[in-house]
């Protein structure tokens, strides 16, 4: 069986030794997801508009959630930069941010649908619900794997 085996925390010199600014590096993490969110604010500008004018003319989603789509190759030069500060390959994150792409694109396709044909949303509240929803998903991808910092090695 399992058995709860109690341990005594050892702390030399009292603790001197962390590093751990609890301020300072909270901030780091929050300023990144401010980052995050800005670049996502000029993105989702950019996809509505091209979204709203594509389905007003064609009133097709996924020829509209195609060609807003557009507004990926402005996302990814801020997420690339500004956001990740990312020091990697352009090519190698370039193919996982549109492989996300895809994958979140095909996720907002259905998903629209779904809410405006089976729960009668109307198709721009739902764009707007489903992209928020994604936008957590996006975030986590694109941090731990398309602009993840490089990992050291270690001798």
């Amino acid at each position: 069986g399992i058995t709860e085996v109690p341990i005594e925390a050892i702390y030399l010199d009292g603790n001197r030794s962390s590093h751990f600014n609890p301020l300072k590096d909270s901030m780091r993490i929050y300023f990144v997801l401010l980052r995050f969110f800005a670049s996502s604010l000029i993105a989702a500008a950019i996809d509505f508009a091209v979204f709203a004018v594509v389905f007003s003319a064609t009133s097709n989603v996924l020829t509209s959630v195609i060609a807003g789509r557009i507004s990926s190759l402005a996302n990814f030069a801020l997420n690339r930069r500004f956001v990740f500060n990312s020091g990697g390959g352009v090519a190698g994150a370039l193919v996982k941010y549109y492989a996300l792409v895809a994958a979140i694109g095909a996720a907002a396709y259905f998903s629209i649908r779904f809410a405006s044909a089976a729960l009668g949303i109307n198709v721009l509240a739902a764009k707007v619900l489903v992209e928020t929803a994604l936008w957590f998903v996006s975030f986590s991808i694109q941090r731990t794997f398309v602009f993840a910092p490089k990992q050291t090695r270690s001798s």
